[in-house]
């Protein structure tokens, strides 16, 4: 029984880590595509649109059914999708009034409200060590993406730290019938709730573009393929293997990997402050994945 525990919390670290890295290219697709003359519920829309369609694809030529056990479950969908959607919007929509490093700074105190919120409503222990370790990590994220706080716009506060509670109403919902469905099939459901989501939206607000360029359409394809289908799923496998207030604090990893790829895309130097940072979040994940407590192992 211990090893398959073992098992699993390898696995799923590895899922989580592997989602962390298709998130992490989000904030500079957007900047791209913003850049170059699109929106938000555009680059979104088409995004979950390419996502649903090849997850359904594949689902289709592997004959796997697509119907649900129950109502509930259709239900929850909806819910679950107008959530992600949401989060989804308000974050790449912030971007246009914060920087991408500042938007992840503030995005990244949604760890604390995942771990409280499985604590009171999954009934996951909230112990001393998973407090020091969001802290931690927290403080790391600060140390990495710290930058001029010159004219900052509150509107984009506002909807990164909006973004931050759907995110966690998202994944303590997810958490709670993960069990009960596979990865792939609660994958699907979310990508084509989140298209019709941004298809309705889009049109409600004018907003929907379906003249893009060739550059955005790259990003686009980057968002469906890596942050989506290979980011999505795999961040919720590992969440149904090693629990919502685990997966929030391996998932810190991604500004590291924000500053990372900005290096690499962009050239930007790395400063002592941001190794530093990525320093103290290694830490805090040690500490994290170390010795269990001893209520876990008994």
């Amino acid at each position: 029984m211990k090893e398959k525990s073992l098992t699993n919390n390898v696995k799923g670290t590895i899922y989580i880590v592997i989602s962390t890295i298709g998130f992490s290219v989000i904030p500079i697709l957007a900047k791209i595509g913003f850049n170059n003359g699109s929106n938000s519920s555009t680059m979104l829309f088409y995004r979950f649109l390419i996502s649903a369609i090849i997850f359904l694809a594949y689902l289709y030529f592997k004959n796997k059914t697509v119907f649900l056990e129950s109502k509930k479950l259709y239900k929850f969908f909806i819910i679950a999708s107008i959530a992600y959607g949401t989060q989804c919007l308000l974050f790449f929509a912030a971007f246009k009034y914060i920087s991408p490093s500042i938007g992840e700074l503030i995005y990244h105190i949604y760890p604390i409200f995942v771990t409280f919120s499985a604590f009171l409503f999954l009934g996951e222990t909230i112990t001393f060590k998973k407090i020091i370790c969001v802290l931690l990590s927290i403080v790391g994220c600060c140390f990495i993406l710290i930058s001029p706080w010159d004219n900052l716009q509150i509107k984009g506060i506002i909807m990164v730290i909006m973004a931050a509670v759907m995110s966690t109403i998202y994944i303590t919902m997810n958490k709670k019938v993960l069990h009960h469905i596979d990865s792939l099939i609660a994958t699907t459901y979310v990508s084509l709730g989140c298209c019709i989501y941004f298809l309705c939206y889009g049109l409600a607000t004018h907003t929907l573009n379906f003249n893009i360029n060739l550059k955005t359409f790259i990003c686009i394809l980057i968002l469906a393929f890596w942050s989506t289908i290979v980011g999505l799923f795999a961040f919720l496998k590992g969440l149904s293997l090693i629990g919502a207030s685990k997966a929030s604090v391996i998932s810190l990893l991604e500004p590291l990997m924000t500053v990372l790829l900005s290096f690499i895309i962009f050239s930007t130097k790395l400063t002592i402050n941001q190794l530093l940072g990525g320093l103290i979040i290694i830490l805090s994940i040690y500490l994290f994945e170390g010795k269990k407590d001893k209520q876990t192992n008994t």
